[in-house]
């Protein structure tokens, strides 16, 4: 385990000091910065999806 982690720590390393390298990580963190942010706007959208929902099944209910 411990040399797999070091192998890791030596790849990671010699992106850092590669320009392509930092593309890949300034492209990774992008991405990363994408993802959380959708997490985040999901489920306040899940939250306001539901209520429309339970509205209209209300409605449909009491109008039936």
């Amino acid at each position: 385990m411990q040399k797999k982690y070091s192998v890791l720590l030596l790849k990671f390393a010699s992106l850092i000091q590669k320009e392509s390298g930092q593309d890949l990580l300034e492209y990774a963190f992008v991405v990363s910065l994408i993802a959380f942010g959708s997490v985040a706007v999901m489920s306040s959208v899940a939250a306001k999806v539901s209520t429309i929902f339970g509205l209209v099944g209300t409605i449909l209910t009491t109008n039936s």
